[in-house]
């Protein structure tokens, strides 16, 4: 179509309100094209428009692609920019993870919001499939980081994986001659104790 490619011009120019009002043609003919939706909410949140860009994404998400993980949580998103969190929430629950439960980008998502939302415990259980893939995609620092974060919560799980995955690491905080067992004593008992040298 041929407004589209006007609008990936000016869109490439950073001619913003061009691009916009290219971007609307595109979606007035073909109210499904995935590409217009996501780049006019995309140009609203270059211009600034953080509220038109979610308004935009709301109207399109639910009804048209209750499935599209990408779009949902690109609305949940800016959701979270504008400090709609629980809109986020919904978005991500009650769309995404409805489809698939196993979506780790998602579950991650979630626990975020939780988090920011101060519910540790619902943050925490999104988490927890989330750090193997964490694992997986060699992301250690944000998998130690969360970690480290719901010890209060839950002191075994939280405690058993940060000391296999020191080990892994061969890297643990309390030396590398020390056991796992003797790093999880220290590290719950001790937390601020991270450069403390094994007696």
């Amino acid at each position: 179509m041929q407004y589209l490619h006007i609008a990936r011009i000016y869109s490439e120019k950073a001619d913003i309100e061009k691009s916009i009002e290219f971007y609307q043609k595109v979606l007035s003919l073909q109210p499904l094209n995935r590409e217009a939706i996501l780049e006019l909410s995309s140009q609203f949140e270059k211009k600034g428009d953080l509220t038109q860009a979610l308004d935009q994404m709301r109207e399109y998400c639910p009804l048209l692609f209750p499935q599209d993980t990408d779009i949902l949580l690109r609305c949940a998103e800016i959701s979270v920019a504008v400090q709609r969190l629980d809109e986020a929430e919904e978005n991500i629950s009650g769309w995404s993870l409805k489809w698939s439960r196993r979506n780790i980008r998602a579950r991650r998502f979630l626990g975020d919001i939780y988090r920011k939302t101060g519910d540790r415990e619902k943050a925490w259980s999104e988490y927890l499939p989330v750090l193997d893939e964490m694992l997986l995609d060699e992301d250690y620092d944000a998998a130690i980081e969360i970690l480290m974060s719901f010890k209060d919560i839950d002191p075994i799980e939280t405690g058993k994986r940060l000391v296999s995955l020191y080990t892994q690491l061969n890297d643990s905080p309390f030396g590398r001659s020390a056991r796992p067992i003797d790093s999880l004593w220290v590290m719950f008992y001790f937390p601020k104790t991270k450069d403390r040298k094994r007696r």
